[in-house]
């Protein structure tokens, strides 16, 4: 299993429609844009929701959850949302380490899905539960 970060911009996704669309435990499908990075998602890979700093008022990681079904010919995602995305929404995760992580996984931000390696998966992790903890 593989771990995608999803960037999203509140030009085209406001946080008011994102808190409305995303509940946890709620199965949301998307469009996916550009995807970069080693191979393409598929089910049972983790999604990280990111607002890019671009144009967002609270930017940083938002959610988190689980890919069930990637389809390259509509191209649409269909993930269900996990915990703590609830507690993300209020308060995303964004400090100097996520904008570097966040800038070490993107590198020249031109797409919606960027395929994480598994050291920035884990680093990915660990930082929202930190950040979670200090909340």
């Amino acid at each position: 299993m593989s771990t995608w970060l999803y960037q999203m911009s509140e030009k085209r996704w406001s946080r008011e429609e994102f808190l409305d669309a995303i509940r946890e435990k709620r199965r949301v499908e998307w469009v996916h844009g550009k995807v970069k990075g080693n191979g393409a998602p598929g089910a049972g890979d983790a999604i990280i929701l990111f607002y890019a700093p671009t144009d967002a008022k609270a930017p940083g990681i938002c959610g988190r959850g689980f890919i069930e079904r990637f389809d390259p010919r509509r191209e649409t995602i269909t993930f269900r949302v996990l915990p703590p995305t609830n507690r993300l929404q209020r308060d995303p995760w964004w400090d100097r380490k996520m904008k570097k992580l966040a800038d070490d996984i993107r590198g020249v931000p031109r797409a919606t899905m960027f395929s994480v390696d598994r050291k920035q998966a884990k680093a990915l992790r660990l930082g929202i539960e930190h950040w979670l903890r200090k909340q």
